[in-house]
């Protein structure tokens, strides 16, 4: 099962570096706790024990390579804090520049993301950004 999941690990389209983030640190705890129990195993069955451990170790390096280049082309979720009252489309273009579609899609974001209920007027309060 662990194995499996590592394999598909790598396939998921992840939306942010934090998110493939987590998903690498819960394997990696998977991992761990695999490693101790085929430790404790060592002293009783030490060959399974040995194959158990060669597989774990072979597992958290294709983990690494994989998840690492995945992690290196995705964008990075900031936390921004406005100084005052404004709109989301101006912090939008903002952060998407002058391009039109690029400046939906970001408002589109923040909206979601943020769950916002009035996108009009945006508190000073921190919003997460996809940038």
């Amino acid at each position: 099962v662990l194995a499996r999941a590592v394999e598909v690990a790598a396939g998921i389209d992840y939306e942010s570096r934090q998110e493939a983030e987590m998903w690498r640190g819960a394997l990696t705890a998977a991992l761990d706790a695999t490693e101790a129990d085929a430790f404790a195993l060592a002293g009783e069955v030490p060959a399974p024990a040995s194959v158990l451990l060669s597989a774990t170790g072979g597992l958290r390096a294709a983990l690494a390579r994989d998840l690492n280049e995945v992690i290196g082309r995705l964008p990075s979720v900031r936390l921004v804090t406005p100084a005052g009252t404004v709109s989301t489309w101006l912090l939008a273009q903002h952060f998407a520049g002058d391009d039109p579609t690029a400046v939906v899609a970001m408002f589109d974001d923040i909206v979601a993301r943020n769950r916002l209920p009035h996108a009009g007027a945006l508190p000073p309060e921190p919003v997460e950004v996809l940038v």
